[in-house]
């Protein structure tokens, strides 16, 4: 997970809160589906084209990007955050973790104790193994250990087996870099070298960086 700044909301968004009841309604005009691609680039641009709970690159797929629009709490549960900015993130279309994960679980949580990358700084809540790159809830205090344990409950960040393939890539890639004991210099050429690989926040918690150094 990585850290973002949404700013402010698309002026769309502005005004389909004003025209449009439902968010389903979107689907069905082509002024609707205009709104969503509107608040779909605005994400992906925030965050530097990668999902705002993974961190793996956004990839096109058939032509499409292969993510959607999701609903921190979901519309059922909360119908009037539906048009809320600070609600929505783009999220990644694996059905192994993410927003896939959380809704189709029906998995029950409490939005005050899940990390918000648009709000806080990921990198004060998790940690990675350099041995696998497995991710953990950093032992800063309670409160910030609780948020970071149920954000990886909540969006099975830990038990991905896709997921735990990618760090473990990672992590062997920073070891095997970090056996010529770098200077400080080429460890920033190195991170540089990566920013647009899949969980670069990984990169950077290894090697003691932090991801708002590198913005793409």
């Amino acid at each position: 997970m990585r850290q973002f700044h949404r700013g402010e909301a698309p002026k769309r968004l502005l005004k389909a809160k004003k025209k449009f009841h439902r968010w389903n309604e979107l689907d069905k005009t082509d002024e609707g589906r205009r709104v969503k691609e509107t608040i779909q680039r605005s994400l992906y641009d925030a965050q530097r084209g990668c999902c705002a709970y993974c961190d793996v690159r956004l990839r096109k797929k058939n032509g499409r990007l292969d993510a959607h629009v999701e609903h921190l709490q979901r519309r059922s549960n909360a119908p009037t955050l539906e048009f809320n900015w600070n609600n929505l993130f783009l999220s990644c279309c694996n059905e192994d973790s993410c927003g896939f994960y959380k809704d189709h679980k029906r998995i029950d949580f409490n939005v005050e104790n899940i990390v918000d990358p648009s709000s806080d700084d990921p990198q004060d809540f998790f940690s990675y193994s350099p041995v696998d790159g497995s991710i953990r809830a950093q032992n800063s205090d309670k409160r910030a250990e609780k948020r970071a344990l149920e954000t990886i409950r909540v969006f099975n960040l830990a038990n991905s087996t896709r997921l735990k393939g990618i760090r473990r890539r990672v992590a062997e890639n920073v070891a095997s870099f970090c056996k010529y004991n770098p200077t400080e210099e080429q460890v920033e050429e190195f991170l540089e070298l990566h920013k647009e690989q899949d969980c670069f926040s990984v990169y950077c918690s290894l090697l003691r960086r932090r991801t708002q150094d590198f913005d793409l």
